[in-house]
């Protein structure tokens, strides 16, 4: 039976540990790519760095763009994954955004945007009761 519960766990987490591999490696590449994209640039050129970083992040991981017209402009916002929360969730947090005015980057974060609306949940650990602590003795 423990080995059952062993090798089951293992699988668990050799399935976990496979998706977050690219999750984590998209948001290393990302870091590292980062620094060469600078305000004013175009976008093909900002985009051609930004966008291969992240190119082994699966659909879900991802944040898709958006874009709208303001005052006879074209703004574009591409979503790029800089950190990653345990809880289940795809928040704003996770992304750093950059926005794209008629072609040329204008802004890079939150700070234009009013900041993300989804933020991650911390989760607590459950509280140790005294059942689990006398099992524990035992």
């Amino acid at each position: 039976m423990i080995r059952l519960l062993l090798f089951y766990g293992f699988l668990v987490f050799s399935l976990i540990g496979c998706e977050s591999v690219g999750l984590l490696t998209s948001i290393r590449n990302y870091y590292e790519v980062a620094p060469q994209v600078k305000l004013g640039e175009d976008k093909e050129k900002a985009l051609g760095l930004l966008l291969p970083a992240q190119e082994k992040l699966y659909g879900w991981e991802k944040k898709a763009p958006e874009s709208y017209k303001e005052g006879g402009n074209l703004v574009e916002i591409y979503y790029f994954r800089t950190g990653w929360q345990t809880d289940g969730l795809t928040t704003d947090d996770e992304f750093v955004p950059y926005v794209f005015t008629n072609g040329v980057l204008t802004s890079i974060g939150w700070t234009a945007l009013g900041g993300p609306k989804t933020v991650g949940q911390v989760i607590q650990p459950a509280p140790v009761t005294n059942i689990e602590v006398n099992q524990e003795k035992n």
